[in-house]
């Protein structure tokens, strides 16, 4: 199993970079440890795979063979496993015990970067999620950069961070309720008026076709000044994810517009005694038009740039392109 989000497409041991084929994969992260959720997984920078990530070797990568797989850019996955195969969950990955990757037996390419075959006899029978055959153009829809127009009041440089909310009303439970999680970029440092900075490493927050009804996606800016933007990050995904659970089978306006009030209520300023966090202007939502998502996937790049501007000044650029 490898990561299909950037323009290359790692290392793989039968030779260039990975083939992609099949189902297209969304995988459990940033969620606790359970009898049947295995943690620890990552993606490694060098070659592309998922793999898992021990306390002692980090196994054989194609790309690095001296050091072993990379995970430092990694968010970080939890794989279930032991739980019944479904139509959103494929059974038969397993890890590989000699170079750590996860590996589905009698694919079109089993062979171990190691040497062989893959060994699969001490893994866990993993069951991964995925949202069935790749239709249509995979988009990468991604923040890339900001420009600061003005800071925001105070003393020193800006520390600005986004985050982008993923409301999912593709994959609905029985209950109706979408799944949702919100991605953090950033914090940047030392940004001052006039500047433009981009986000770095490329993360997508999107990676598959893309419609206008298939998502709802929502974006804040805010000024790193005492707070842990992780932290932020995590509250922000609570209260959206309570909204979309007390909104499911409203109709999307009424989604949005609930989101955006627990969004911002989550991540506000705290004035006394400290200032936690601060909003450079209200989350907005990031709505893609049609004919942006055709341009999208006909090979170009579409751009929306959101501005927000209630303290200090910023335009935020999100990028949509096909793979």
């Amino acid at each position: 199993m490898f990561f299909d989000g950037f323009s290359t497409t790692g290392a793989c041991p039968g030779g260039g970079g990975h083939n992609a084929e099949g189902l297209v994969f969304a995988l459990p992260h940033d969620e606790p440890e359970t009898a049947t959720a295995q943690a620890r997984w990552r993606f490694c920078r060098s070659c592309f795979v998922m793999f898992f990530d021990s306390d002692g070797p980090s196994g054989f990568c194609q790309a690095n063979q001296e050091r072993g797989h990379d995970g430092s850019a990694s968010i970080p996955y939890v794989l279930p496993h032991g739980v019944p195969a479904s139509p959103t969950g494929q059974a038969g990955w397993r890890f590989c015990k000699k170079c750590f990757a996860m590996f589905f037996p009698g694919g079109a390419s089993s062979g171990c970067p190691r040497g062989g075959s893959h060994d699969g006899s001490s893994s866990f029978p993993f069951v991964l999620p995925h949202t069935g055959e790749s239709t249509g153009a995979t988009l990468h829809v991604w923040t890339d950069s900001l420009r600061c127009h003005s800071e925001t009041p105070g003393f020193g440089s800006d520390e600005p961070f986004v985050l982008v909310a993923i409301i999912d009303l593709e994959r609905r439970n029985q209950a109706g309720v979408p799944p949702t999680e919100v991605v953090l970029y950033g914090p940047l440092a030392d940004v001052d008026d006039q500047e433009n900075h981009f986000f770095l490493p490329f993360r997508p927050f999107w990676i598959r076709p893309l419609a206008p009804e298939s998502a709802i996606f929502l974006t804040a800016i805010l000024e790193h000044d005492s707070v842990n933007p992780e932290l932020t990050r995590s509250l922000a995904a609570g209260a959206v994810q309570a909204a979309a659970t007390a909104t499911a089978g409203a109709p999307r306006q009424r989604i949005v517009t609930e989101a955006l009030s627990a969004m911002s209520g989550a991540v506000a300023p705290v004035e006394a005694p400290v200032v936690v966090n601060r909003l450079v202007g209200p989350p907005a939502e990031l709505r893609f038009s049609p004919a942006d998502i055709a341009r999208a996937a006909s090979g170009d790049t579409a751009r929306l740039v959101l501005r927000f501007s209630q303290r200090g000044d910023y335009s935020v650029h999100y990028l949509a392109r096909r793979n």
